[in-house]
């Protein structure tokens, strides 16, 4: 697929076990860099500190559907299916937000759900990543505070029907 931006293709694959460590980065920079436009520094930070739990990363990514967008053969998106009628974990590095990555790992994980009979996807979107889900069809369910190391962080549960 063409990265509409950067004027460069990007393919997406299966996550593999030796992904973890990139994608954890991915993370981590996605939350400290795009986060703060919605959230406060401490916010990100508590956020962004689930990075840290590589292992515990590692192991998540292994479980339901992930896939993995790649452009010049390094990561540059994520995101997963797990249960199968749950996203979780779209994130793009902080040089690819709103280049088409997360929409094209996204409508893949869709399609995906479709061949699983799944008729309703649900996710937990932040601040910034509401826009993007409004757009692919989710529609607010509620608005939720979830509380990280003592710290809130606002966030909305989102449905879309697909079938």
């Amino acid at each position: 697929m063409q990265d509409p931006i950067k004027g460069r293709q990007f393919r997406i694959r299966r996550y593999r076990g030796g992904d973890a460590e990139a994608l954890t980065k991915i993370y981590r920079e996605s939350v400290l860099e795009i986060g703060i436009e919605q959230y406060t520094r401490e916010q990100v930070e508590v956020w962004a500190s689930y990075a840290d739990e590589l292992e515990e990363i590692r192991h998540r990514l292994a479980n339901g559907i992930t896939l993995v967008a790649e452009a010049g053969g390094r990561p540059v998106g994520f995101g997963q299916l797990n249960p199968v009628s749950h996203v979780s974990l779209l994130y793009t590095s902080k040089n690819h937000p709103r280049t088409g990555v997360a929409g094209a790992i996204y409508k893949r994980l869709e399609e995906f759900a479709v061949s699983q009979n799944v008729t309703k996807l649900d996710t937990q979107a932040s601040r910034i990543s509401r826009s993007f889900f409004e757009k692919m069809g989710f529609q607010i369910v509620s608005s939720v505070v979830d509380t990280r190391k003592g710290i809130e962080i606002e966030c909305f549960i989102m449905e879309k029907a697909i079938i």
